[in-house]
């Protein structure tokens, strides 16, 4: 149960994040596997410095739920990049619906 609770928790975390890597990925002068890779280790390694400098400190238990928040942003992005969405004329929140619903995701939420 706590483990369902905790996978909720960073998926909903993710929705935070996807929007920025989305449009991140988006801006990319070249879309491919490399550019996307860098794009996401620069990701990695600015949230990661940015928890760490947080005061009072953050416990490792809030920086890994952080990271992996990230994470499945990151895979949220990947599995729409294949295939496309059917976008065009549709608000970001539909875009997101259609995304999760192409995934196995609200399984994992008992949705």
């Amino acid at each position: 149960m706590r483990d369902s609770i905790v996978f909720r928790s960073v998926i909903e975390m993710a929705l935070n994040y996807f929007p920025l890597i989305s449009r991140a990925v988006a801006r990319l002068e070249k879309n491919t596997g490399e550019s996307r890779r860098a794009l996401y280790d620069g990701a990695r390694s600015a949230l990661l410095s940015q928890l760490r400098r947080v005061v009072p400190a953050l416990d490792e238990h809030e920086i890994t739920r952080e990271r992996l928040a990230l994470e499945e942003a990151i895979r949220l992005v990947e599995v729409g990049l294949f295939p496309p969405l059917e976008t065009a004329g549709v608000g970001p929140l539909t875009k997101l619906v259609r995304l999760i619903e192409a995934t196995d995701l609200r399984a994992s939420l008992n949705m």
